[in-house]
């Protein structure tokens, strides 16, 4: 069916041209009989020279108002552009203070992170200090339970004394000392 509807549509295109083509040679036709019959009249030719003057004067009035009413439509066109331009700067102004707004907060933003990292290092430090204090505190305890360990197996080796105070003093009763 569309195959159909653009066989339909192709004659008709083809019509419209033969149509043309016909008025176009009718046309010709006209002028070369009206030439044949009018070339020896002298007052045929002055009326054909009078109206091709009103043809030229007619056609340069419609000139001149066509170039004023492409001036008028040229000069709104120029205001829409110096509009768009001043637009367009506005934007960029606009785009300009958010861009130096941007880098003032990433700046800032920098900063504070820089501020963290740095109490995260702090604070890590602080974690491996204390991690040292109770592994120290571990290896103490080992000792603190082998001292509590002899207080409870031999308690003349220093009944009363706390261990610490027993490591300090090297177990004097132990020793002998």
């Amino acid at each position: 069916m569309e195959n159909n509807q653009n066989e339909k549509n192709l004659q008709n295109e083809k019509l419209k041209l033969h149509f043309t083509y016909i008025i176009i040679i009718c046309f010709i036709i006209c002028i070369v009989t009206i030439i044949i019959a009018a070339y020896n009249q002298e007052s045929f030719v002055s009326q054909v020279s009078f109206s091709g003057t009103i043809t030229s004067i007619v056609l340069s009035v419609i000139a001149i108002w066509m170039s004023i009413s492409g001036e008028r439509s040229t000069n709104d066109i120029r205001i829409k552009i110096v509009e768009s331009t001043e637009r367009l700067s506005d934007t960029t102004k606009n785009v300009e203070i958010l861009n130096k707004n941007y880098e003032n907060t990433m700046d800032t933003q920098l900063n504070e992170l820089k501020k963290v990292q740095e109490q995260l290092t702090k604070v890590i430090f602080s974690i491996n200090s204390v991690g040292e204090q109770v592994s120290h505190l571990q290896e103490k305890g080992s000792v603190y339970n082998f001292v509590s360990l002899l207080f409870c197996l031999i308690p003349e080796a220093g009944c009363g004394q706390s261990p610490q105070a027993l490591i300090n003093t090297g177990f004097p009763n132990i020793s002998g000392k």
